[in-house]
């Protein structure tokens, strides 16, 4: 009987051990997942804070980069206007001579006024509508037939698809090429002076092509200038293809034209739906 009872309290003994066994088994992993569980939530909390954080900071990186790149296309476009042409005082000067001069001086001068006024204008802007542009040029070109000669031959062809009054561009995307070509390329040649201005749709957007037969690009030229007409624009659509998914293709290039002269053509190509917003 005495080894009986030993026997079975030895047994229950046993079973309690285990027992107590298995509930710390239990704690201890309810105690890991607690300690697991805390630990993911903390990472979450910090790697939460951590992308607010470069949210924030790439946010205000943004906001400084818009400031910045707003300011710089200002700077450039008031460097160009006070490189390019004279203040606005100098209009009332013209019409006070205008007033004196007979009906063909009159049309030249009105002229003049007419593109200095534009200038200023298109100047202030980022971009202008196609038909603005043109008008713009073909006010220049006007100006410039005298200084340049009889055989000053501009054309300016627009293929049919192209609707210019829906169409924005950068201002004077086709002015400034068109001046430095009659300054530097055709005001001092020798025969025909051709320019032409060739505007056509294409897969990838608006096709602009600036070609003249100059003897293409020249890195000295006789009429000397600043450089801040193309370096305006090449600037201002560097900073605009950095606010779109599609960029301004831009080149500048000789060229061999039909007539085995060398010329230098400056393209553009400008993606449909492009943003001038920065």
């Amino acid at each position: 009987m005495r080894v009986a009872d030993a026997t079975l309290r030895y047994a229950q003994d046993s079973t309690l051990m285990a027992h107590n066994v298995l509930i710390q088994k239990k704690e201890n992993e309810v105690l890991e997942l607690r300690q697991t569980t805390i630990f993911w939530i903390t990472l979450c909390f910090f790697t939460l804070l951590v992308i607010i954080f470069l949210y924030m900071y790439g946010k205000k990186k943004r906001a400084l980069l818009q400031a910045q790149n707003r300011r710089t296309v200002s700077t450039l476009r008031l460097e160009n206007i006070r490189n390019r042409l004279s203040p606005h005082f100098i209009f009332n000067v013209l019409n006070q001579e205008m007033a004196n001069r007979n009906p063909e001086e009159q049309k030249e001068l009105g002229e003049l006024v007419k593109l200095m006024r534009r200038n200023l204008e298109v100047a202030e802007q980022l971009c202008v509508t196609l038909t603005e542009e043109l008008d713009f040029v073909q006010t220049y070109i006007n100006l410039e037939r005298r200084s340049v000669g009889k055989d000053f031959y501009p054309e300016i062809n627009l293929n049919e698809q192209v609707n210019p009054n829906n169409i924005l561009i950068p201002s004077m995307l086709i002015q400034i090429p068109v001046e430095n070509a009659v300054k530097h390329a055709l005001r001092g040649k020798e025969g025909d002076k051709r320019l032409w201005i060739n505007i056509n749709k294409t897969d990838k957007g608006i096709s602009i092509r600036i070609i003249d037969n100059g003897g293409g690009f020249k890195t000295i030229s006789q009429n000397k200038g600043t450089g801040t007409g193309m370096k305006v624009i090449m600037q201002t659509i560097q900073i605009l293809n950095t606010r779109n998914k599609e960029s301004i293709e831009v080149s500048i290039h000789n060229t061999t034209l039909p007539s085995g002269e060398t010329g230098c053509e400056v393209a553009f190509i400008l993606p449909d739906k492009y943003n001038y917003r920065i």
